[in-house]
């Protein structure tokens, strides 16, 4: 038997014999040898389940299909007749309405009696009493005769009883029907708390919706028998149809020939109909699958196909979207059109859209083939049960209910108020942050959505425009811009620039190694982040240095001029180390470079490792990841590791190996740590940022080489262990923080050292300096933009006194140029003569 079974039942059967006389009954009594004088009546047959500690088995059905005597046989109450039930555990059931009371007794003496029954002893019960009688409500009556009781006073007074003793198992067989509705909600909130902390609930209710709030299990019975077991939405939906076919049956005297159908969804939902069309598909616009994930806002488009025969005259498509309790929170019906027919059939298909203002949580999207206008006068032809499902994740936007009904405050005119018109509470800065990189990289990819959500907290709506270099596709720009005669339309419409965000603002055309050439239309770099700053300063928009990096490549000459002019005119410039600092320092006195920690530091602000994401438990569950694991870089140069992983096994053994890769697009893989690590997980896709950084703040510990991958562990106060040299480069500015690890280079790790340094920091008082810092600096470039365009009148003079440097330095290095192109041509020719006596 297995150990975390509560219940379980085999062929289960209870048969009842059914007498047309009372003399019948005699008779068989006296000669059981005889004829037989009965008939045989199962109430319930052939029941079989498994019902797991701390499941909730929701159990469905028409009055008389056998739930109730299903649940008196698992509690013992009545013999079966067949199989076997096993149970394991206390159990406290509410069956019948005043069950396992004596009239005659007071309330407190049934009190005492039931908790006996249900194995307390008088002390335990004694500890208990008071909760019990302020849950149940009944105040001076609980020293009363049960028999003056009402209904609802008997049910309140079982109810407290079977909950305030903390049962293993608790059975409720629509106990709560005749209780207020006060009552109600203090019993629902109960049993949340009792699912909670692992109590195995069997939950007997005609109410679909509340099945569907306690149960992730449910069995339907009719007739006695298992009609179906499986999600609680699919198999409401197959008891609803069953009592809609009864209904015809009764109202037109037949039935409709309505049949089962393969679901759209593989291993999920149903689908049912006639022969006279089917929905041949249905998918998510933007992914192409059955399932997506938004956050608040987010356009949600729907792709739909189907077939109808040509006998249909009135194609219609009906979608309704439900939350997780089976409420419907909107839906729509359209007509089709469909196309000519071929061979007695007519195809038609549609795209339907909505926005996602939805509370977050996980929706299903039920489809519906009619031949009709309307529900109510239609004729079905399929219906497809949550064939589409999709996710609405935690956002900036908060409101009460599940459709945000857009409610704000309305200001009354003031038409004589003077000056410019205020600013529209619900209208969104449009801020744009230039040089960044939209490619399969994390860090990259990391620092609008940081700038955007940062700013969103300070500012109410932002729309932040990502002005990106692409991997594989034309530069990402706002309003169709696609080169950079069309900058100056663009930057004037903003309200604030940033410059960067942690990355790397270049001056060379090869902009990283694994990353896609630049665009001929637009000049990297001067087209994506120097030229939008001029812009910027030219109209009057703030210019914000949002702690780019600055010193991994020469500064020619030509941009000297430019870069200083936006140095001294842009008022917030923030650089992410010192070696940066230097740099822009050297060309401008004036201007005020400060050192800012990296904005990813701010990462614990955005995220809530207290109540994990639905997308990270989800990523969790498919890729078989437990709750304790370590994170390893994907990436060579990590073998001293994974020798330690391999060779001392038992002493790793409670964590799992997370194979992470953080930037794909720089070549890193799961395949290059090999196929023999034990213990050893992979994701099914890669993940989104945020996702990412999650997974990185779960983790006990994080192995690798990236420097944002260091960055977010630290911010999380999770120990890295870094393959780089701490000591070069941008790495230096990490030293200061606790909890990060230089790994041994080319020979071999301590376990001892390794388990010692696996424990999270308990103070690091650089990191609480790095998130002031951070908190001040968003303070900062909010507070620039709230102010809004503040006239230089320097930009041109100074552009003008600085045009005779940038052209000469412009000459210099096309004069370079061409004495490099000369020597190279010098060389080839030189080689030339070589080879020519070897080819005579």
């Amino acid at each position: 038997m297995c150990s975390d079974l509560a219940i379980r039942t085999q062929g289960l059967g209870k048969c009842y014999q059914i007498y047309e006389q009372p003399r019948d009954r005699l008779l068989q009594m006296l000669l059981p040898n005889g004829r037989q004088r009965y008939r045989s009546f199962w109430a319930v047959k052939d029941v079989s389940l498994e019902i797991r500690k701390g499941e909730s088995l929701g159990i469905i059905g028409r009055n008389g299909s056998g739930k109730s005597t299903l649940l008196q046989l698992i509690c013992g109450i009545t013999a079966a007749s067949s199989g076997s039930v096993t149970r394991h555990g206390r159990i406290a059931a509410l069956l019948e309405l005043g069950s396992g009371f004596n009239p005659e007794f007071s309330g407190r003496e049934n009190v005492y009696l039931n908790a006996a029954v249900l194995g307390l002893t008088r002390e335990e019960t004694e500890a208990r009493f008071e909760e019990i009688v302020a849950f149940a409500n009944i105040g001076e009556f609980i020293d009363q005769p049960t028999k003056t009781y009402s209904s609802g006073m008997l049910v309140r007074l079982a109810f407290a009883v079977s909950v305030c003793v903390e049962p293993d198992i608790l059975i409720v067989d629509e106990a709560l029907a005749v209780g207020d509705a006060s009552f109600q909600f203090k019993c629902l909130e109960r049993l949340e708390r009792l699912a909670h902390q692992g109590t195995t609930l069997l939950f007997v209710s005609h109410d679909m919706s509340m099945v569907k709030r306690f149960c992730n299990r449910v069995l339907y019975l009719r007739n006695g028998e298992v009609r179906g077991s499986g999600a609680p939405e699919e198999m409401a939906e197959l008891y609803l149809l069953d009592m809609r076919d009864e209904q015809r049956r009764w109202t037109s005297g037949g039935a409709i020939q309505v049949i089962a159908k393969p679901a759209l969804a593989q291993g999920q939902g149903i689908a049912f109909g006639t022969d006279e069309g089917q929905i041949a598909s249905a998918l998510f616009s933007a992914t192409g699958t059955s399932y997506c994930s938004f956050v608040h806002g987010d356009p949600v488009e729907i792709e739909i196909q189907a077939l109808v025969s040509d006998q249909v005259s009135r194609p219609n498509l009906s979608l309704t979207i439900q939350e997780a309790r089976l409420l419907v929170v909107g839906g729509a019906n359209v007509a089709l059109v469909c196309q000519a027919p071929l061979q007695g059939w007519c195809r038609a298909s549609t795209r339907l859209g909505f926005s996602a203002n939805l509370a977050p949580g996980r929706y299903h999207v039920t489809l519906k083939l009619m031949n009709g206008d309307t529900e109510e006068t239609s004729q079905l032809i399929e219906k497809q049960v949550a064939p589409l499902a999709f996710d609405i994740l935690p956002g900036d936007k908060h409101f009460l209910g599940l459709v945000d009904l857009d409610i704000r405050t309305v200001e009354p005119e003031q038409p004589n108020i003077t000056g410019p018109a205020p600013r529209p509470a619900d209208e969104p800065w449009q801020v744009a942050i230039f040089g960044t990189f939209d490619v399969a990289n994390y860090g990259d990819l990391l620092f609008p959505i940081i700038a955007e959500r940062e700013l969103q907290a300070r500012l109410g709506p932002v729309q932040l425009h990502p002005c990106s270099y692409h991997q594989r596709r034309t530069p990402q720009w706002p309003y169709d811009v696609t080169s950079v005669s069309e900058l100056p339309e663009l930057v004037d419409s903003l309200d604030g620039v940033l410059i960067g965000g942690g990355f790397i603002v270049r001056f060379d055309k090869l902009v990283a190694v694994g990353y896609y050439p630049p665009t001929p239309r637009i000049h990297h770099p001067t087209g994506y982040w120097l030229s939008p700053a001029l812009l910027a300063l030219q109209h009057d928009v703030p210019l914000i240095w949002n702690a780019p990096g600055m010193h991994c490549n020469e500064i020619p000459s030509w941009a000297r001029p430019l870069l200083k002019l936006t140095l001294e005119l842009s008022p917030h410039v923030r650089v992410r180390d010192t070696l940066s600092q230097e740099a822009l320092s050297a060309l401008s006195e004036q201007a005020q470079v400060e050192v800012l920690p990296d904005t990813a530091f701010g990462l614990a602000n955005l995220i809530d490792l207290q109540r994990p994401s639905v997308e990270y438990r989800r990523l969790c569950e498919q890729a078989g990841l437990g709750r304790r694991y370590l994170v390893v870089h994907t990436i060579a140069g990590l073998e001293n590791f994974l020798r330690l992983w391999k060779t001392q096994g038992t002493e790793l053994e409670q964590w799992q190996l997370l194979l992470l890769p953080i930037g794909p697009v720089l070549g890193d893989h799961e395949s290059i740590l090999g196929d023999d690590l034990p213990r050893a997980v992979t994701l099914p896709h890669w993940p989104a940022p945020l996702l990412l950084a999650e997974i990185l703040g779960h983790a006990e510990g994080v192995i690798g080489h990236s420097y944002h991958l260091a960055i977010t562990a630290l911010a999380f106060g999770v120990p890295i262990f870094c393959s780089a040299n701490l000591h070069q480069g941008k790495y230096t500015a990490l030293l200061d923080y606790q909890g990060i690890y230089p790994l041994p280079s080319g020979e071999p790790i301590a376990l001892e050292w390794f388990l010692e340094r696996l424990r999270p920091p308990s103070s690091c008082p650089r990191l609480e300096a790095a998130r002031e810092q951070l908190r001040k600096h968003w303070d900062k470039v909010a507070e620039l933009i709230r102010q809004g365009r503040r006239p230089t009148g320097q930009w041109m003079n100074r552009l003008w006194q600085d045009l005779p440097n940038l052209l000469e330095g412009q000459q210099q290095e096309w004069h370079e140029e061409c004495l490099r192109q000369r020597a190279e041509l010098d060389e080839l020719r030189r080689q030339m003569r070589q080879l020519q006596p070897l080819q005579e």
